[in-house]
């Protein structure tokens, strides 16, 4: 969600979003999303299915699964200046447009469009969100595990398992994410297979 202007609360799996607009929200599927007490509310939702376009399938592309979607580290909130957010308006503005094309390459234009606003979502959330001392491979590990744990978390439920599955010591693991202001890999652990348990 591209978000202009909110007066409210709003919640991601009863986790409070922080009230800095104008800002780009990401929401992964199955998410429990939340509008209370809303007012003066302006923005657009951008909303599409893994038959689409699956961000897991092409994370070679876009490199976002396990950071903008699955980031089971924290809320995925990215801050827009004036500049970004013509950009984010123009682009979501094009999409609609798109729409009133009835031609082959409709489906084709949508997904460059789409993967164009992933790609510099990217881009602006590891620059706000930049790990202490952490470079592109620090956060790269962070997004793998994020990956893992969204993937097995219902089936393996110690730090062990994921440390094999990393080729790590469970120290090491434990270490590295904590070094960069990342919870335990316990508690993310936990804090998932509690989540899902409130959805249902």
């Amino acid at each position: 969600m591209v978000i202009d202007t909110f007066s409210g609360r709003m919640t991601i799996d009863d986790n409070a979003v922080p009230d800095t607009f104008p800002s780009a929200v990401f929401i992964t599927p199955g998410q429990h999303f939340m509008l209370s007490d809303a007012d003066n509310c302006s923005g657009y939702a951008i909303s599409f299915n893994k038959e689409f376009y699956c961000v897991e399938y092409h994370d070679s592309e876009v490199s976002c699964n396990g950071l903008l979607f699955v980031n089971n580290f924290r809320i995925v909130q990215i801050l827009l200046d004036s500049q970004q957010l013509t950009v984010y308006r123009n682009t979501v503005k094009e999409m609609a447009g798109e729409f009133e094309q009835n031609d082959l390459l409709q489906n084709e234009m949508l997904k460059n469009l789409l993967k164009n606003l992933l790609i510099r979502s990217n881009r602006l959330f590891r620059s706000q969100n930049v790990l202490e001392d952490a470079d592109s491979s620090n956060i790269d590990f962070a997004r793998k595990f994020s990956q893992l744990v969204e993937k097995h978390y219902k089936t393996h439920k110690q730090v062990e398992a994921y440390a094999e599955m990393m080729h790590i010591a469970p120290a090491t693991l434990t270490k590295k994410l904590q070094k960069h202001g990342i919870e335990s890999p316990s508690r993310i652990i936990r804090n998932r297979i509690i989540t899902e348990a409130k959805r249902f």
